[in-house]
This record gives C-alpha cells, structure tokens and sequence, in this order.
C-alpha cells in the first residue's frame, strides 16, 4: 500500500518553514513544505518555487522563527 505524502502537523502547506544547510549546518529561511512521508519531507524554495530534489529529515526543517 502506497503512503500518501501529508504535511506533518507543526507545518501548513505553503506556510514558510526554515531548512537547515548541509554546507555549515545553519538555518536557511524562504522554503514551504511541499509534502511529507514518514521522517522526510520535500520543500520547495519560495523565491523561484523549485522543489529541492534532495528531501530533508524532519529534524532539519522547522516552522520559520518570527523576526
């Protein structure tokens, strides 16, 4: 049975999320969750709307720190 890809519940779809960088490991803003399965989640860069072909651990994506 196929997984349906969900958004997990501390992100909104289309809401913006902070990722954290594999080059120096510090959190990068401008990205939305586009779907999650299991303990991974693909986002997309808000910017120029490109889905990231790599996805990310959910550890390495959090719900954007107010400014």
């Amino acid at each position: 049975m196929a997984s349906t890809p969900i958004a997990p519940a501390p992100f909104t779809p289309e809401g913006e999320v902070e990722v954290r960088t594999r080059f120096d490991g510090r959190w990068s803003p401008g990205f939305e969750v586009v779907a999650c399965e299991r303990d991974t989640c693909t986002v997309r860069r808000r910017s120029d709307g490109v889905v990231l072909p790599t996805p990310f651990g959910v550890g390495e994506v959090r719900p954007r720190s107010p400014r």
